[in-house]
C-alpha cells in the first residue's frame, strides 16, 4: 500500500511541477506524468504494492536523461 501512495505523491509533485512552467519542459513533464501513472497502473494489477523503488529517484533519473 505505501509503494501506491508513494506513486500518488510523486504523481502530485509532477502535477505541480506541470502547472508551474511551460514549453518543452511541459512535454517532458506530461511523458513523466503518464510514466507514474502507468507505474500506478501495473502495480495494481501485479499486487506488488510494496515492491516499489524510491520514486523520487525515478523520476528525477528520468527528467535528467530526457534533457
Amino acid at each position: 500500500m505505501e509503494a501506491c501512495l508513494a506513486v500518488e505523491r510523486e504523481q502530485e509533485k509532477v502535477v505541480k511541477k506541470l502547472k508551474a512552467v511551460s514549453g518543452s519542459a511541459t512535454e517532458k513533464l506530461q511523458q513523466v506524468l503518464h510514466q507514474i501513472q502507468a507505474l500506478k497502473e501495473l502495480l495494481t494489477a501485479a499486487g506488488e504494492r510494496d515492491r516499489l523503488p524510491s520514486l523520487s529517484v525515478h523520476v528525477f533519473v528520468q527528467l535528467r536523461t530526457r534533457r
